[in-house]
This record gives structure tokens, C-alpha cells and sequence, in this order.
């Protein structure tokens, strides 16, 4: 209520900014830049945009459920519509290609059969399959594997 935005939209709009926006997500790109000395911009974040749009509705920021009318009409003109039409996308690192490329032998190793079963409550036959199919490229198990090689490796450090 405090933000002095005209509706619950523009409120939240508005408390993302202040929190989630300057508390996490900046801070985070300009430590990452910084320690590997990249300058990054953001056009959007310039005082005349943002004045612009918080100037806007609602209803001329988003259109059917989807955000970012202006950017996506203005962006229409000169880049095509595969571009302008995919859904957002963050900035994972590629998990599930360094698991099936180069770190696929050290997963392998480490979720071998005999360390998996110290793990109580594990299925080593049920990992070890899926690491398999993982890296065979016919199932992406990046973030289950992910998970139960951090724990496997961790419970093998208590034990030694």
C-alpha cells in the first residue's frame, strides 16, 4: 500500500522492484560481473523507462496474461517471431550438458553401486539407471541426479 501504486498489479510491480529486483538479482549479476570484470547495462532500469512505465496501466503493460507489450511490439520490427515469442529464460548453467559431457565419468564414479548403498533409503539400481539414461540423452534427470550426487559425495565425507 505504501508503494503508492494504483492497483494490486502495480503494487506488486512495484514491491518486485524494490526487494526481489535490488536485493537479488542485481546484486547477484554485479557481483558475477565484477569478478570477471564484465560490464553489464540495464536499458530498462534507466530513470526515463522506468518513469514511462510506471506512467502505464496495467492493462498496457500486460495483454492476455503475457507482460511486456511495448518491448515485445517494438521488438516485432526487428527481430523475428521465434525470438520475440519464446518463453523467458534465465541464466542456468548447462547442468544437464556438463553431466552427460564432462563431468558424466566423475557422476558415474560417484554414484557407482557401492556408494549409493551407503546412503540409508537409496535405490542404487533405480540411480544407476537413471544416470544412464541421463547420459545417454534419453531423459533429463539433471536436477534429480544433481541432488543425489551432492548427497552421495556428502555422506561419503561424514563416513571417512
Amino acid at each position: 500500500a505504501e508503494s503508492g501504486g494504483r492497483d494490486r498489479k502495480d503494487r506488486e510491480r512495484r514491491l518486485l522492484a524494490r526487494t526481489y529486483l535490488a536485493d537479488g538479482v542485481l546484486q547477484k549479476v554485479d557481483r558475477a560481473s565484477m569478478a570477471h570484470g564484465v560490464e553489464v547495462r540495464a536499458p530498462w532500469l534507466d530513470r526515463d523507462v522506468l518513469a514511462l512505465a510506471y506512467g502505464l496501466s496495467s492493462e498496457q503493460l500486460v495483454h492476455g496474461g503475457r507482460g511486456k507489450q511495448i518491448p515485445r511490439a517494438l521488438a516485432t520490427k526487428y527481430l523475428p517471431a521465434p525470438i520475440v515469442n519464446r518463453p523467458k529464460k534465465g541464466f542456468g548453467v548447462p547442468l544437464s550438458a556438463w553431466m552427460r559431457g564432462p563431468f558424466a565419468s566423475r557422476m558415474r564414479h560417484d554414484l557407482r553401486p557401492e556408494a549409493v548403498q551407503q546412503v540409508p533409503g537409496l535405490d542404487a539400481k533405480a540411480i544407476t539407471r537413471w544416470t544412464e539414461r541421463h547420459i545417454a540423452g534419453r531423459a533429463d534427470h539433471r536436477k534429480t541426479l544433481f541432488a543425489l550426487w551432492r548427497l552421495v559425495r556428502w555422506w561419503g565425507a561424514l563416513g571417512s
